[in-house]
Parts: C-alpha cells; sequence; structure tokens
C-alpha cells in the first residue's frame, strides 16, 4: 500500500506542472489535433479512389441500320417536358 501511494505520489508531481504548462500531447483529449504531412491526404485519396475510374471501355462501332441498346426509351415525364 505504500508502495503504491509513493509511485502515485510520484506520478502526480512529475506530471502535474506538464498539465499546467499545456506540454501534454492528449491534453485535449480525442480532439486533440495530430499534425501530418501535406502529402498524406493525397495518397489516402488515391488509395480510397475506385481503380475502374479512369479507364474508359472501348465499345466496337454500332453498324448502320442498328440502334445502340445502350439507349434507354424515354419516360413519360421526359416526353411531356419535350413538348412545346
Amino acid at each position: 500500500m505504500k508502495i503504491q501511494c509513493k509511485r502515485l505520489l510520484f506520478a502526480g508531481i512529475t506530471l502535474l506542472p506538464a498539465f499546467l504548462v499545456g506540454c501534454v500531447p492528449t491534453s485535449m483529449g480525442l480532439a486533440t489535433p495530430i499534425p501530418m504531412q501535406p502529402w498524406v491526404a493525397d495518397r489516402i485519396q488515391e488509395r480510397l479512389e475506385n481503380k475502374n475510374d479512369h479507364r474508359v471501355p472501348i465499345l466496337p462501332p454500332i453498324p448502320p441500320g442498328h440502334r445502340a441498346f445502350c439507349e434507354d426509351p424515354p419516360d413519360r415525364a421526359e416526353i411531356l417536358r419535350a413538348m412545346p
């Protein structure tokens, strides 16, 4: 019990000035800002980007007389908006 009391007293004496001066890095708790290099944000963005974002599929040409299958027919709202 005496040893624990001495350790607690020692910790209090050594840490108290640090809290008063403000040199404890976690003095703001979880809201403590952590300094980061400017390139870190770029690396995180590159890692999170989808690799297929910049790859464009090249389709074969559409033969004459055929309609492209990728076009969706217009719905009623689009038709009504296009009418004068």
